[in-house]
């Protein structure tokens, strides 16, 4: 984000506010340190679950084994394969 950017966004929050009756005030940060802690507090979150490992399993099945292998031989109007993920026609 540019400054100008950042200027602009400031001038548009700041005409939000007018419309408030509000009084700004400070608070010391020895005051705030569980706020602080919360903002500062790093998150990692792992995701192995996606939905492309989902279908890469599911397609493990052997159902969907049995139907890929008909697929190689005929064709067939319910499914289709297309990058390995077997699908239907809807």
């Amino acid at each position: 984000m540019h400054k100008k950017d950042l200027i602009t966004r400031i001038a548009r929050w700041a005409l939000q506010l007018e419309e408030f009756d509000y009084e700004i005030e400070h608070r010391a940060g020895s005051r705030m340190k569980h706020v602080d802690a919360l903002s500062r507090y790093p998150v990692m979150i792992i995701c192995n679950d996606t939905l492309t490992s989902k279908l890469k399993k599911a397609q493990e099945d052997d159902s969907i084994q049995t139907l890929k292998s008909l697929l190689e031989k005929q064709e067939s109007e319910e499914f289709f394969e297309r990058n390995g993920i077997l699908s239907t026609n809807t």
